[in-house]
């Protein structure tokens, strides 16, 4: 069906909506406001806004229809409406969004008057945050304009209308150079010229300038008679100062408008971000960072521009009465994939050249070792490698990551092992943090071709991968992953390095990336920079200033988390600290990883503030998890031993008041110190068992003492008297027998020194005579 569609009265459908009343027409289509009908992806009865096509036909409309739905699919944040369904109506499409009660931006600009400086920043910055995250998915929205700002009676700010929207990087093709789309007042020079190929992110910067400008003043920047002559003026008149029609604007706040709408896009802000920033710092009474243009380079500039004047002019003029024939030259958009806004990005140069080797002793004798530049945050590193031939055994490569002294941060370490032949038989692949072994894997790694390595280090996601071509181009790939439950951090945890063995690794080229920023973040930046300088008192609250601005942010989640690390490290915090990695530990809707990252923080509180049942639950949540060799890898090893030691003491204090949940805690306590150190391992286990037997559970003391006296770990004193332990507990429970063996091996054993011998004797003698054996009683006693 083509052709335009009849308005649509209260009690209309469309599709399954039943229409309340109309809410405006944009550019392509007119806005209803509706509510569920019948069943369908929104609730009965819920308000809903429905946008429908006036035109019908296939022709360029629908497509940049089909596209505002494929960008607002693909966005998620808190300031940009979402998509909750589309459908036909007659030959129409139409889409379905939430319905905000509210009213455009353009509505509070009155009777020519600006409003209030801190009410007109706040919303552009929080348009600028939303826009943020458009352009981190390559999505520029090309028509900003206070009709498509929309405010709440919350004062939150969202962003409408993506009809004109298009990808920078030729996602679509819908807009040929030369076409001027887009509301003529709020259009940057570049867009105004009809240069579709210098349209960027910038252009949208401007386009919030714009706006700001009015709600500051009253009145658009640039006006005219006509839209070509507004044009013309946007092209070549220099922007007349907001303070001129308000005397008593901020000088920091005005200068934040000349750099957002600088004639040149290389003297705007370079990011929707920045600019959003720097009005958080208007907001908070700090200064902004912006700078204005100087005056000699602005005149210079001007100067250049008025040079091209009628060539501007005539472009805009020729685009103005040839639309119709440029129309004949677009072509469909583009089906390529939006770019993914947590995509990791380049950080070094494309091409850039492997940085100098220099001997590092510490690593060893041979070993040479490359510093590239510092990361902050999350890091990929990849290493293209080629290993000689005739490599010697032993040979290492390593990828080193987050090292805040060398060889003490994360690990990525190819090991050579076996003859040199070639072959790659016994070679290892490793994953480390801290010189713990996470994961390993052994390999068969080719000598002679390129091997890529990866060390990928993503918040508490840590993965490793070695890939190699194949001699007979069949791939293979080999990949360790491990769940970083306490990830370093530091001011000097971003560091990133390659280690090699002098003349055995040739080193083909580098790449370091760094993660896409996320959303928020201007408002989140500051916040983790004061976190990882250590200053948690000023981080928490910035996360706490956050929160409150943006409670229903999908980074709320993180925030809240990062909070509470921030609240554990100050003695007067703890407790709310414990609180907030509960209720992030009881998140439901968040991921595992996430759940799991706050259960054992919350578990390591709990033990700090003597809650020992809660502390033994988290624990069983953990373990259930994760097993211990796992969760011994991922933690510091300095957390580790003041756990041990936490449940060692707290154990002691509790044996005669609550004997089985020292049992427990002994235990516990066994667990962690087998990883750490053999004392407190042999300890736990002896004070548990002798717990245990005070409790007539001989059985389970038994199963304990038999730990302690076969653990090859332990020292040979404390494995014999464990080994009298056992012959106590077998005694215990009717196994006289089995006991009587025991002392035997204990005697004849040539390690055991002779006092032992003498009490392992009488307790035997005295075994016999429980047997009614006094002959042999005698005999034992005497040593026989």
């Amino acid at each position: 069906m083509s052709g335009s569609m009849t308005a649509l009265v209260a009690g209309d459908r469309i599709g399954p909506y039943q229409v309340r009343r109309r809410l405006g027409s944009g550019g392509m289509g007119t806005v209803y406001l509706c509510e569920a009908a019948v069943s369908c992806p929104v609730p009965a009865g819920k308000p809903v806004a429905v946008k429908v096509l006036r035109s019908g036909n296939e022709g360029e409309d629908r497509r940049r229809f089909e596209r505002e739905a494929r960008y607002l699919q693909s966005l998620r944040h808190p300031g940009i409406i979402r998509l909750l369904d589309t459908g036909e109506h007659d030959g129409h499409p139409y889409l379905v969004m939430p319905y905000v009660d509210g009213r455009p931006v353009d509505a509070l600009v009155k009777d020519g008057r600006g409003i209030d400086q801190r009410t007109a920043a706040g919303i552009a910055a929080q348009a600028l945050e939303a826009l943020h995250v458009a352009h981190l998915a390559g999505i520029l929205h090309r028509d900003l304009k206070p009709g498509n700002l929309m405010v709440d009676d919350q004062g939150k700010v969202r962003l409408l209308d993506f009809g004109l929207a298009a990808g920078p990087m030729g996602e679509s093709r819908l807009t040929a150079t030369g076409d001027v789309l887009g509301t003529p007042v709020y259009m940057s020079p570049e867009q105004a010229s009809g240069m579709r190929d210098h349209l960027g992110p910038r252009t949208d910067i401007y386009s919030i300038g714009a706006c700001l400008y009015e709600l500051l003043t009253g009145r658009p920047a640039f006006d005219a008679d006509n839209s070509m002559a507004v044009l013309r003026k946007i092209i070549d008149d220099p922007l007349e100062p907001p303070s001129r029609l308000r005397p008593d604007l901020a000088r920091d706040l005005e200068t934040v408008v000349l750099v957002a709408m600088a004639k040149e896009p290389r003297d705007r802000y370079r990011s929707a971000e920045e600019m959003a920033a720097d009005l958080r710092r208007f907001l908070a009474g700090r200064r902004v960072r912006a700078r204005r243009t100087g005056r000699l380079r602005t005149a210079w500039r001007l100067l250049v521009r008025h040079r091209r004047t009628a060539a501007s002019a005539g472009l805009v003029l020729f685009v103005a009465l040839t639309g119709v024939a440029i129309a004949a030259k677009r072509v469909m958009a583009s089906r390529q994939a939006l770019p993914d806004p947590h995509a990791w990005v380049e950080e070094s140069a494309p091409g850039a050249a492997v940085p100098a080797f220099v001997p590092c002793p510490p690593l060893g004798p041979q070993a040479e070792m490359a510093t590239l530049p510092s990361v902050s945050g999350p890091v990929r590193l990849t290493a293209v490698i080629e290993i000689d031939p005739a490599a010697p055994p032993g040979s290492v490569a390593e990828l080193l990551a987050s090292d805040p002294d060398i060889g003490r941060g994360y690990r990525l370490r190819l090991e050579l092992g076996g003859a040199a032949t070639g072959s790659g038989a016994g070679d290892r692949l490793l994953l480390l943090r801290q010189d713990r072994l996470m994961a390993s894997r052994d390999i068969a790694a080719a000598r002679g071709r390129p091997l890529t390595l990866v060390l990928e280090h993503a918040d508490v996601d840590l993965r490793a991968v070695l890939e190699d071509p194949g001699a007979g181009g069949k791939p293979e790939t080999t990949e360790l992953r491990f769940l970083d439950l306490a990830p370093i951090e530091g001011p000097s945890a971003s560091g990133i390095y390659l280690v090699r063995r002098k003349g055995v690794v040739e080193v083909r080229s580098l790449r370091v990336e760094r993660h896409r920023g996320g959303e928020f973040v201007s408002a989140l930046a500051l916040a983790d920079d004061r976190r990882l300088e250590g200053n948690y008192a000023r981080a928490a609250a910035l996360y706490e200033e956050f929160l409150r601005n943006h409670p229903d942010s999908p980074q709320a989640r993180d925030a809240r988390l990062r909070l509470a690390v921030c609240q554990a490290a100050v003695p007067t915090t703890v407790e709310q600290a414990y609180a907030g990695f509960t209720a992030c530990a009881q998140d439901a809707g968040a991921e595992p990883a996430y759940v799991m990252v706050a259960t054992f923080h919350a578990w390591s509180l709990a033990l700090r503030l003597n809650r020992y049942e809660e502390a033994e639950h988290l624990f069983e949540a953990i373990r259930s998890a994760y097993d211990l060799p796992t969760l011994a890898a991922a933690v510091p090893e300095q957390t580790m031993r003041q756990l041990r030691d936490d449940y060692f003491v707290r154990a002691e204090k509790l044996e005669i008041e609550d004997p089985e949940r020292a049992v427990r805690m002994y235990l516990n306590c066994a667990e962690i110190a087998r990883f750490i150190d053999n004392q407190r391992l042999g300890l736990g286990l002896a004070n548990a068992g002798d717990l245990l037997m005070g409790l007539g559970r001989f059985e389970v003391a038994l199963e304990t003492f038999r730990r302690l006296a076969e653990d090859g770990r332990l020292p040979g004193d404390v494995r014999r008297k464990g080994a009298m332990k056992v012959a106590e507990a077998q005694r215990m429970v009717g196994d006289l027998a089995a006991a009587e063996a025991t002392y035997l091996k204990l005697i004849e054993d040539p390690e055991t020194p002779p006092e032992e011998a003498r009490w392992a004797r009488l307790w035997l003698g005295d075994l016999c005579c429980q047997l009614a054996r006094p002959d042999r009683a005698a005999a034992r006693l005497c040593g026989a």
